[in-house]
C-alpha cells in the first residue's frame, strides 16, 4: 500500500506542474485522522489507520492538495464508509475513506460536496455510499457557470440512478499507479480542462 502511494505521489507531482483543475478522487483507503471514524481505537493496528498510511496520506496533501470536505464542509462524522459486519451500519461504525483531493486550480472552483449516507440503508447496499463533488467552472466569454458533478460510489450497477455529469469521457491508459490500464476523466470547457483520477487503493 505505501508502496501504491508513493506511487501516487509522483505522479501527482507531474500533473499539479500542469497548473491545471485537477481532482484526484475514491476509495483511498485511508482514515486520515481519528475524527474520520467514529471508534478511532477500533482501527488502531490496521492498514487504513496506520501512522506510515496516514503520513503517506498527509505527504500528498503537502503537494498542495486541498481535502475537499475539509474545505467545504469539515463536520465530523461524515462518514462514507460502513462494513458489512457486526452490525456496523446499526451501531454508525462508520469512517471517512473515500476522499476527494484538489489542485489549487480545481479549489478555487469548490461549489459544495455532500456525502449521501441515506443510500446505505436501501436494500442490497454497497458498503461505501455517493460522495459528491461539486465544481464550478465558467466558461470562456459566459457568463452561465458550467457544474461539474463528481462522485465515486462502490458496487454501483448498471441500472443505479446516480449517474456522474461530467464533460468528457472515459478512456482506459497505462496507469503509471497500479501499472496496468484504468479509467480516468479529463472534461473540457471553452475556457479549460480539467482532470479527474479516480482511486482504488488496497
Amino acid at each position: 500500500k505505501l508502496a501504491w502511494m508513493d506511487r501516487l505521489n509522483r505522479h501527482a507531482r507531474g500533473l499539479l506542474k500542469l497548473e491545471e483543475p485537477l481532482v484526484l478522487t475514491g476509495d483511498f483507503n485511508v482514515i486520515p485522522e481519528a475524527r474520520d471514524a467514529e471508534f478511532p481505537a477500533n482501527w488502531e493496528g490496521d492498514a487504513l489507520f496506520r501512522p506510515q498510511t496516514r503520513e503517506a496520506f498527509r505527504a500528498l496533501k503537502y503537494l498542495g492538495l486541498s481535502d475537499a470536505y475539509l474545505e467545504a464542509d469539515g463536520a465530523p462524522g461524515a462518514y462514507t464508509f460502513w462494513d458489512y459486519q457486526a452490525g456496523a451500519w446499526q451501531r454508525n461504525n462508520g469512517i471517512r475513506i473515500d476522499h476527494a483531493l484538489l489542485s489549487p486550480q480545481a479549489a478555487d472552483r469548490l461549489a459544495g460536496v455532500s456525502i449521501h449516507r441515506d443510500v446505505r440503508s436501501w436494500d442490497k447496499p454497497s458498503d461505501h455510499v455517493p460522495f459528491v463533488v461539486e465544481l464550478e467552472l465558467e466558461a470562456e466569454n459566459s457568463f452561465n457557470p458550467l457544474r461539474y458533478n463528481i462522485f465515486r460510489h462502490g458496487g454501483a450497477r448498471p441500472s443505479h440512478p446516480w449517474t456522474p455529469v461530467v464533460a468528457g469521457c472515459a478512456r482506459p491508459t497505462p496507469c503509471p499507479i497500479w501499472r496496468s490500464p484504468c479509467s480516468w476523466m479529463a472534461g473540457t470547457s471553452p475556457a479549460m480542462r480539467i482532470q479527474f483520477l479516480t482511486i482504488a487503493s488496497s
